[in-house]
């Protein structure tokens, strides 16, 4: 059990804050001023963190902005627990990334139920301790096809839509079609930030932070990153930005569905690359199978494993694509509900 961590330059409050959270059985772990606190989160580890605002050398609105700027941080409960009880403050905790804000002086039972609440949405949503830890990974599900109008962004958020229905909060849809984006509108969602907005990222400047400004939420706990509806606001995403962005979903969802452009352009690819099942789409007309085959011959040419490969007259077929992993000699993750080898649709 991953300990609990108080950062406060007070003694007592450290003894008040152990015996209100003694129910818990967790261990706390302490620090006695901001910086100290930082380094102590990150040698600990800790399931929740709990600090104070006035210490003496950096205060607490601070420590929260910069571990929120980790990754490893970016969903761990931070409750401020300070003596400003105003509403601008309040606003200042919340606007610094904190969870939650209590003033003291507290009431036990009060404290004790506001991190048990925290931690119990920390289970349950994505960075969680059910989250996959780096050799769980989330399984990455790549829809494509070369035709348009197949059904591909259908299959792509029923699927994501029946995942986050069996696993709440597990599940991202990536819509990769960058000039037409379909997604946010067949999930009846406001578009308000899409990918468009992460190019101005440079290379190795996107961070968890930027990630989750663009990602949406729908009703159903399905998460997803919109695609410009237009071309005129779709902008060039980098290639390393965007191998970023999947390695930072993959960390924190259970289950990342692309919905792939109907070409093998640049982002196409390395999604296909990553993508540890390609699910093909056709319909029964020749010029389906006709792209059908075109793109079979093409995963063949890339390498892409076809032996768990099936195709149905009026769907698609799973073909588990393993190359990525392989060549950076990691294991498969283990199967978390879906399994890697879809029979086809039919």
């Amino acid at each position: 059990m991953k300990p609990i961590l108080l950062i406060d330059d007070e003694p007592i409050n450290h003894q008040l804050v152990a015996h209100a959270l003694q129910p818990l059985e967790h261990e706390l772990v302490f620090a006695n001023n901001g910086k100290d606190g930082i380094t102590q989160a990150r040698l600990s580890d800790p399931s929740a963190i709990i600090t104070d605002v006035m210490m003496p050398d950096i205060n607490g609105y601070e420590v929260t902005r910069q571990l929120r700027r980790e990754s490893r941080f970016a969903h761990v409960p931070i409750l401020i627990l300070t003596a400003q009880s105003g509403l601008q403050d309040k606003l200042k905790a919340f606007e610094a990334g904190a969870d939650d804000h209590l003033s003291k002086p507290f009431e036990s039972a009060e404290l004790l139920a506001r991190v048990s609440a925290l931690l119990r949405r920390s289970e349950a949503g994505p960075g969680g301790s059910g989250q996959a830890s780096p050799a769980e990974r989330a399984r990455l599900i790549a829809v494509h096809s070369l035709r348009g109008g197949t059904g591909s962004s259908t299959l792509v958020v029923n699927l994501g839509v029946g995942l986050a229905a069996l696993w709440p909060n597990s599940t991202v849809v990536l819509d990769l079609t960058m000039t037409a984006g379909q997604v946010a509108l067949m999930l009846n969602s406001a578009l308000r930030r899409t990918w468009a907005d992460l190019a101005r990222f440079k290379a190795g400047e996107l961070d968890l932070d930027a990630l989750q400004s663009v990602i949406g939420s729908h009703e159903s706990g399905l998460y997803f990153i919109a695609a410009p509806t237009f071309p005129s606001q779709a902008e060039a995403l980098g290639k390393e930005s965007f191998a970023t962005a999947l390695q930072l979903l993959k960390e924190q969802f259970g289950y990342v569905v692309a919905d792939l452009p109907h070409d093998f352009s640049e982002i196409a690819l390395q999604a296909l690359d990553a993508a540890d099942v390609i699910l093909m789409v056709a319909s029964p007309d020749m010029a389906s199978i006709r792209a059908t085959s075109a793109a079979l011959d093409t995963y063949t040419k890339l390498g892409y494993p076809n032996s768990r490969g099936g195709i149905g007259s009026t769907g698609g077929f799973c073909l588990p694509s393993e190359q990525g992993r392989a060549e950076k000699g990691e294991a498969a993750p283990p199967n978390r509900g879906l399994d890697a080898g879809l029979s086809p649709i039919l």
